[in-house]
Parts: C-alpha cells; structure tokens; sequence
C-alpha cells in the first residue's frame, strides 16, 4: 500500500479524525480562553469568541469523513485560513470607529445569528480539509452555498468597522 493510501485510509479512522480535531481546535480555544481571562471584550468581539467556540465543539463531535484529502498544501491552508485570520481579528485594539457602535453591534449579533443557524443546519459534517462527508442542502445552505464563511465575513466586517 503507497503512503498516500496508507494516510487516507488513518485520516478517515474515527480515534484519529477526533485527535485531530482536538489538536487543530487547540489554538483556537486557547485564544477564547485567553481573551476570558483578560477581560478585554466587546460585544463584537464576544460574537467572535462565541463563533470560535462553537467551532471547537462541532469539530470535536463531528461525523468521520469516508475519505480525506492527504495533500498537505490543503491541510496548511485550511489551518491558515481557520486559525491565522482570526487570531488577529480577537487580538485587535480598539482604534476609531466609522459606523455607529448600535450598527456595528447589530451586523455582529446578524452574523452571531447567522453563523450559529449555518452551523446548526451543517450538523456533526464539520471539517477543515477537503473530505468526503454528507452533503447538506437544508437549513442555510439551501439558501448560501457557503452560510458559514458569510457570517464568519459579516463578524470580520463589524469588527473592522467599529476598530
């Protein structure tokens, strides 16, 4: 059996699918957890925290793939895009404000909403890298092909506005 096939068939195993999530979620409840303790919260940034958090424990009981890609320039843009965007979005001080804090309040709770119900109609068919898992086609993503990442943008969009 090549290496790739080998790797396939261990991404797909349950026991090593739920290792990796934690792993990969690790970073991510870190900063929640730091952001916590510091103190530092706005309401915005509270939809964010609250986002990642659902994050980590849908990809903590998500559905095992049936197959994975074991490219590794797709696992490092996936770990990018999920961890490195919004690590500085948190981490961001507060600077002066181009919209009414009330809108930019508002447009966050919208995509708190938004999100939350994308994530809710995705289920345990959660991933980070390119998988063969249930295709889903109620709840949101009978409206947007991607709801996740459209309220993930809306977040990013109210935190930028009122920072």
């Amino acid at each position: 059996m090549s290496f790739k096939g080998w790797l396939g068939r261990a991404l797909t195993n349950s026991w090593v699918d739920k290792v990796l999530a934690a792993l990969i979620s690790a970073p991510l409840a870190y900063a929640v957890y730091r952001r916590l303790v510091e103190g530092q919260l706005d309401l915005v940034k509270i939809t964010l925290i609250i986002q990642a958090a659902v994050t980590v424990v849908t990809m903590l009981v998500r559905r095992p793939p049936q197959r994975v890609s074991a490219n590794p320039l797709y696992w490092l843009v996936s770990f990018l895009a999920s961890y490195w965007i919004p690590f500085p979005a948190i981490d961001k001080a507060p600077g002066i404000a181009l919209v009414p804090y009330w809108f930019g309040v508002s447009l966050a709770l919208f995509s708190l909403v938004l999100t939350l119900y994308a994530r809710f109609s995705l289920g345990r068919n959660i991933g980070m890298v390119p998988a063969q898992r249930t295709l889903v086609m109620d709840g949101a993503y009978a409206y947007v092909r991607h709801p996740i990442y459209t309220g993930v943008f809306v977040s990013y969009l109210a935190l930028l506005l009122l920072h």
